[in-house]
């Protein structure tokens, strides 16, 4: 099978597939574009792992979670919460009390915290008249693509681990919200580099 290394070769440098594991699981930072719909549809994978929240709704706008119906691919939807983002929990002084060098100063480091801090606010106000919390709105929307098989949530105590639970007891996202929150999809790699904006 050289011609299945190949491709998978070609497509590792093209797509910023992170890994591809012996059970053919591929996780990806950004699998967005026709390159990872045409993996989904070669079958060259049994699921997909790709970033899907109220900021990344593109999985779902632009075709991948299709494909992925389409040839039995199973999805798993990254970082529901944003890297803590879409947690609802932040505040101003939120920055103050990241440790030096975690994942949220390196995402969120600079000007990136005030202009994901602004978006955030707003989404709150839109997602308040549905949900009691921004953390419930963003557990249940990554769940909200009949893609989706399962989504993965970081957690740090057993209360969060249980509330994300309840989260998924299938209750359905609304169609009228999911309108709403279109304006707050917001592609952007803060992956890409650690040092903030």
């Amino acid at each position: 099978m050289p011609e299945l290394a190949a491709l998978i070769e070609l497509l590792l440098t093209v797509t910023e597939i992170v890994e591809v594991a012996p059970d053919c699981v591929v996780r990806t930072r950004s699998l967005l574009d026709v390159w990872g719909i045409d993996l989904a549809n070669l079958r060259l994978v049994t699921f997909i792992q790709v970033i899907f929240n109220m900021f990344e709704q593109r999985p779902a706008t632009e075709g991948l979670f299709d494909s992925c119906s389409n040839n039995n691919v199973a999805a798993f939807a990254r970082v529901p919460l944003d890297s803590g983002a879409l947690s609802g929990t932040w505040t101003l002084d939120t920055p103050s009390s990241w440790i030096k060098g975690s994942v949220q100063e390196q995402l969120f480091g600079g000007n990136r915290f005030e202009k994901t801090f602004k978006k955030v606010e707003a989404l709150k106000e839109v997602v308040r008249p549905y949900f009691s919390t921004l953390a419930e709105a963003a557990i249940r929307y990554s769940l909200s693509s009949p893609s989706v098989s399962t989504t993965i949530p970081g957690m740090n105590a057993l209360d969060i681990v249980d509330r994300n639970d309840a989260y998924s007891d299938g209750q359905e996202f609304p169609q009228e919200l999911i309108s709403k929150i279109a304006e707050f999809n917001w592609p952007r790699n803060y992956y890409k580099t650690s040092s903030p904006a």
